[in-house]
């Protein structure tokens, strides 16, 4: 097992639903995954790459230089995935998810247009995920929890901690 001790997760409130984007830090290696990268991809960037801006809230703390290793989403609202797009071509990265929301995701742009929100042609994921997997990303593991209901692929992702308790990113 990879865990962690005390990494730096950072929140973004994004898009005029303000849904949480988190962003996850290494404590030793600067190691970073994006979760729930739905929107102002802009102002995410900015602060991964240049330290320019500050989240919304924060736990632990990280002064190094970060490099984003992943891009995973607990579903695929178009809130929670809108700037996957944005995301994958920025950092050449591929995304995961579950396979049941494969569907619901082909349909993000749409959703959005609805909301009165311009997103890009939708991702496609090229790596999906089943409940009670552990998948390791920078370092970390994160144990998948799939909790359809919000969505059909909807998963909560346990991120195993080792000097505290765990943390559960959920989604909304």
């Amino acid at each position: 097992m990879n865990m962690v001790a005390s990494p730096c997760i950072a929140h973004f409130f994004v898009t005029a639903l303000q849904q949480r984007c988190s962003i996850v830090t290494h404590p030793e290696t600067g190691e970073t995954v994006v979760i729930d990268g739905g929107g102002d991809s802009d102002r995410i960037i900015a602060w991964l790459d240049e330290g320019i801006g500050n989240p919304d809230a924060m736990i632990g703390s990280f002064a190094g230089q970060r490099k984003v290793v992943a891009l995973i989403n607990t579903h695929a609202h178009f809130d929670h995935s809108g700037h996957i797009p944005y995301l994958k071509e920025h950092y050449g990265l591929e995304w995961w998810m579950h396979d049941d929301d494969t569907y619901l995701q082909s349909l993000a742009k749409l959703s959005g247009e609805r909301w009165g929100f311009n997103l890009p042609e939708p991702a496609v994921a090229e790596h999906h995920w089943e409940h009670g997997d552990v998948h390791t990303f920078a370092g970390m593991d994160f144990e998948i929890i799939h909790t359809p209901g919000h969505t059909l692929g909807g998963c909560c992702l346990r991120l195993q901690i080792e000097d505290g308790p765990d943390h559960l990113f959920v989604g909304d």
